[in-house]
């Protein structure tokens, strides 16, 4: 009978274990969304809901200056010859503007999750001076930041006199008229709520020159890094309070002044990369127990090799779900821990225990653990990366070549 040749048994536990590597590769796949805040996951929603509530990451768009201009036109409409009045909005750079951030960072709790946030004050104040030939009003459009769920204490002051704060992402007229050459202060006050990361979009004037740009950010942690580290600035942490400051002159930018908060948002980069390439790793854990169970003659059945491969995905499933938790670090011990449990309740009485704690446990670890420190190193990840399968392979393949096949239990 055919089954009797062991190369087609071969083949067919070949094919068995490459369904094994593509129902794991999808469930790895699902763990991967589960890290990236997949709105299907119980997390995305509780995330959403944590946003829409207190905010998300926050983008402050500079406020826009403009000059009205109004003059008269003698025109005939419906038989009826008038003077009819006609506007234009002639636009203003700021001769010089100073922006006072202070962040307040910390976490807090919505439901059983853990989120990092912070609530941003800021003061921006601007120099606008009438450089047209025309005279008019003035006019001021203020955003809301993008990411902001609310925005509060929002004052608008022209040359320290409190005038009606303008309707968010509405122009209004704050000065009724300008001559040319006249100059005003304008001062801006706003707070808000956000999490992971602000950024003040200085790039909103990379197709005008502002003579002056000062920019302090305060923040009460040094857990952060700068969202864009080429414009120029100096950095000082003292008294538990970190600050920047941003010092341009004649300045035009394609980037932003801002920090994030790299403590959680790099540990989920991490996680994700590593969950992204662990079916790398399960196709090596199962080429692995293939190998050594015929190099020392162990007799393994199909559904053993999908009990090692559900062993070996369990550890990414808890790491995608604990990392919001406890953290990177303390995920990875636990999901270590936890899935060397299911190791000794699922695999362990199936072989015998030199084969089960001497050959296929540290296989597990160093392909689950080890594999996972490799990530830890990003700046050499990628040579890691490759010497670590290049080594692992040779490890299969030197077992195999020096072996007896004809002892193999598939060629028995």
């Amino acid at each position: 009978m055919w089954f009797g040749n062991p190369y087609v048994r071969l083949s067919l536990l070949l094919a068995f274990l490459f369904g094994v590597f593509g129902f794991g590769t999808i469930v790895l796949v699902a763990a991967v969304a589960r890290i990236e805040r997949g709105a299907a996951t119980t997390y995305g929603e509780s995330n959403a809901s944590f946003e829409a509530s207190w905010g998300s990451r926050l983008s402050q768009a500079v406020p826009v200056f403009a000059l009205r201009h109004t003059w008269m036109v003698d025109s005939v409409e419906k038989e009826v010859r008038a003077l009819r009045p006609h506007y234009a909005e002639l636009p203003l750079v700021p001769r010089s503007a100073d922006f006072d951030v202070t962040l307040e960072h910390g976490s807090l709790e919505h439901g059983w999750l853990t989120f990092q946030a912070f609530t941003a004050r800021q003061r921006a104040v601007f120099v606008v001076e009438n450089t047209t030939s025309h005279a008019g009003g003035l006019r001021l459009t203020m955003e809301s930041p993008d990411g902001a769920a609310l925005a509060y204490d929002y004052r608008v002051a022209i040359d320290t006199a409190p005038v009606k704060s303008p309707v968010l992402g509405e122009a209004a007229t704050v000065v009724a008229s300008m001559l040319p050459g006249e100059s005003h202060t304008i001062a801006i006050d706003l707070s808000t709520h956000g999490t992971d990361s602000y950024r003040l979009r200085l790039s909103d004037w990379s197709k005008v020159i502002v003579p002056r740009v000062r920019a302090q950010l305060s923040v009460n942690t040094d857990q952060f890094a700068l969202v864009n580290f080429g414009l120029p600035h100096t950095r000082t942490h003292e008294g538990g309070t970190s600050t920047v400051v941003y010092e341009l002159a004649d300045f035009a930018s394609r980037q932003d002044a801002g920090v994030t908060f790299v403590a959680d948002t790099q540990s989920f980069a991490l996680a994700s990369d590593l969950v992204t390439t662990s079916p790398a790793g399960l196709a090596l854990f199962l080429l692995g127990a293939l190998v050594w169970a015929q190099v020392r003659g162990v007799a393994v059945h199909p559904f053993h090799y999908a009990l090692l491969g559900m062993v070996y995905c369990f550890y990414f499933l808890f790491l995608a779900y604990l990392i919001r938790y406890v953290g990177l670090g303390p995920a990875f011990v636990v999901s270590e821990a936890l899935t060397l449990l299911a190791f000794a309740v699922t695999i362990m009485p199936l072989f015998d225990r030199g084969f089960s704690t001497r050959t296929l446990l540290p296989l597990l670890v160093v392909l689950t653990l080890g594999f996972s420190m490799l990530f830890l190193i990003p700046a050499f990840k990628g040579v890691a990366l490759l010497s670590f399968f290049f080594l692992t392979f040779l490890a299969f393949v030197g077992s195999a070549a020096r072996s007896d096949r004809g002892s193999w239990p598939l060629f028995r």
